[in-house]
């Protein structure tokens, strides 16, 4: 019985259901992960190139160039906190023999390695920042582009790619 109500599904409100195999679920889940996936790929390139225009038309060339050295400063931190966790974790959280508490324990790991990553690239960006000439003026444009590198560290996207619930983020964002 418990077989039975796991292939057959009700469809429509006055209960009559129809047979859905694994391989037709999976292929759903599979099609709509990948219109999620997309979708929040597009946004995040569509955004900067929205933004682009407006920041080059508010701030003075001197601010802007400023703002980009940052910005590439930040995104190698930011590469180095994530650390490739993005394809290892999902692919271990990706086992069909995982346990609940399997996953909890890879989700602490990973998280928490990647905030000790994080607290590591502060000790080497303040360094760094000291031995820029004429900083003064961009202190906060140095800290707030920095915060980036956190919000590396504290999203989980490697674990929602693993338990595949795309759609629910993307529509989240």
């Amino acid at each position: 019985l418990e077989f039975r109500r796991v292939l057959f599904r009700s469809t429509f409100p006055s209960g009559n259901c129809t047979l859905q195999s694994p391989n037709q679920r999976m292929a759903r889940t599979f099609s709509s992960n990948v219109l999620a996936n997309g979708i929040l790929q597009f946004l995040n390139l569509a955004f900067p190139i929205l933004l682009l225009p407006f920041l080059a038309h508010v701030l003075s060339p001197e601010a802007f160039g400023a703002v980009n050295f940052f910005s590439f400063l930040v995104g190698n931190f930011s590469l180095f906190v994530q650390y490739g966790f993005e394809y290892s974790a999902t692919r271990k959280l990706t086992r069909p023999n995982l346990t609940q508490s399997q996953r909890e324990s890879l989700f602490n790991e990973v998280m928490s390695t990647k905030l000790v990553l994080a607290f590591l690239s502060v000790l080497i960006y303040l360094p760094i920042l000291l031995w820029v000439p004429d900083i003064d003026r961009y202190w906060p444009v140095a800290l707030a582009t920095f915060a980036i590198t956190f919000g590396f560290a504290l999203n989980p996207m490697w674990y929602v790619l693993g338990v595949q619930e795309m759609p629910r983020v993307v529509w989240r964002h």
